[in-house]
């Protein structure tokens, strides 16, 4: 992620980390065909303006820079390496060879005799309901794609590559953007957080298998899909249903071999949903047969196993329609119209006579 908006934007006319992933099915987000619909719209001059960040995009765009800042001396303190930002008109890296391949990384590293030996990627993560799960691929590929790409133009494998990652609840991120939104200072708002780093494990031999296994797929979706202008398959991503942005309000009309190609697919999605209601039937009906066995007890710890059952506190919520009838214009003043969203519905029909 780029942060300074006098840095580049991160191309969307190529191949960056984060689509790398999604090329290499790795995202839980996007995959191949809503990079494509992006890259396509980008190179046609046709991709729709990006809306104001908000949320966990405007979490990590505003306060990369303040916590980097905040956090270098105390990671060069442990680590021996000092934060280099990439000047604003070398922020985007490409590929010297295949160009429609480019990375952003966050920081170069630079050693006590000033060389460049590695790369840092900067996460933000929003930890209320579980803390970062540090095994996440997608995040080790992007740090991972930028180490190559950083070796591939140097002609020098960076051999001391981190992840770092600031995580805190929903309250603490809400303080630090609004102290960095009203550039007041924000160190006891940033204190609140937890900021933590781990290095890349066996990083010649990482980057060497990403050159091998993984650059080769992104070349072949280049040639095979952008190039050509043939849509890779589609995935179960929301990002690839959202791509299918137009809906027209006139029936489709069905030829033969259109209408039975969407009734095996109906027949198997149905299939497959009664399948899923049914093991999360059984599912529970394991969990009560269990809790059953537990006669009351709040714990059962064997050799293979620990079972808990506890209460926990119930949540906090907000009476919004006692709000409404008692503060009827404030209400009115705060209400915001949502994106408009789309549903998709489908029905077997029965084939029996009525």
């Amino acid at each position: 992620m780029v942060s300074q908006a006098s840095k580049q934007a991160p191309p969307k006319d190529s191949i960056g980390g984060t689509a790398a992933c999604a090329i290499l099915g790795l995202s839980s987000y996007n995959g191949s065909y809503s990079v494509w619909m992006k890259i396509r719209s980008a190179l046609n001059g046709t991709l729709e303006e990006q809306v104001e960040p908000e949320g966990p995009l405007l979490r990590g765009l505003i306060s990369e820079d303040p916590l980097l800042e905040l956090y270098g001396p105390i990671f060069k303190s442990e680590t021996g390496l000092t934060l280099v930002e990439l000047p604003p008109e070398h922020s985007v890296i490409r590929h010297p060879v295949n160009d429609f391949i480019h990375g952003t990384p966050d920081r170069l590293l630079m050693n006590a005799d000033g060389d460049i030996v590695g790369v840092l990627e900067f996460k933000t993560f929003d930890n209320q309901h579980g803390q970062f799960n540090w095994s996440r691929k997608d995040y080790w590929t992007q740090l991972t794609h930028y180490s190559w790409l950083y070796a591939e133009k140097s002609r020098r494998t960076p051999l001391r590559n981190f992840l770092m990652v600031a995580q805190g609840g929903f309250g603490a991120w809400s303080n630090l953007v609004e102290c960095l939104q009203a550039d007041s200072p924000y160190g006891r708002a940033a204190a609140k957080l937890s900021v933590d780093w781990r290095e890349m494990q066996s990083p010649e031999d990482t980057i060497k298998g990403y050159d091998l296994d993984c650059v080769p797929k992104l070349i072949s979706f280049w040639i095979n899909h952008v190039a050509s202008g043939e849509s890779p398959p589609v995935d179960h991503t929301e990002a690839c249903r959202d791509s299918f942005s137009n809906i027209k309000s006139e029936p489709l009309t069905l030829d033969d071999a259109l209408e039975a190609e969407l009734a095996l697919l109906v027949k198997e999605r149905n299939s497959l949903k009664n399948s899923c209601d049914a093991f999360t039937t059984h599912r529970k009906l394991l969990e009560n047969q269990i809790i059953q066995l537990l006669d009351g007890h709040q714990v059962a710890d064997g050799d293979a196993f620990k079972v808990s059952y506890r209460t926990s506190k119930g949540r906090k919520g907000f009476k919004q329609s006692l709000f409404k009838k008692d503060y009827p214009n404030i209400y009115s003043s705060y209400i915001i119209e949502g994106a408009p969203s789309k549903r998709l519905t489908i029905t077997e029909k029965s084939n029996e006579p009525s």
